[in-house]
């Protein structure tokens, strides 16, 4: 989630901190604060503590969507 005056300094920031993941604004889409998604196609990720540090670092950006100490279980069912 990004502040929609730091969109571009944050999509510069990403492509500079990320560069092999290309960055997709979500278009028709604003949070009910007003603010805007880039959404980040990593794939695996193998450090989601890094990525998540890295970005929590930028400024404009608010939150995003690595949970890493949310959860303690997941349960699957079919």
């Amino acid at each position: 989630e990004v502040v929609p005056y730091a969109a571009a300094f944050v999509e510069a920031e990403v492509k500079k901190l990320f560069p092999t993941v290309t960055p997709r604004w979500r278009e028709g889409f604003v949070t009910d604060q007003g603010n805007r998604i880039l959404d980040l196609p990593f794939g695996v990720i193998d450090s989601p503590a890094l990525v998540a540090d890295l970005l929590s670092r930028v400024p404009g950006v608010l939150e995003h969507g690595l949970f890493l100490n949310e959860i303690d279980d997941v349960i699957v069912g079919r």
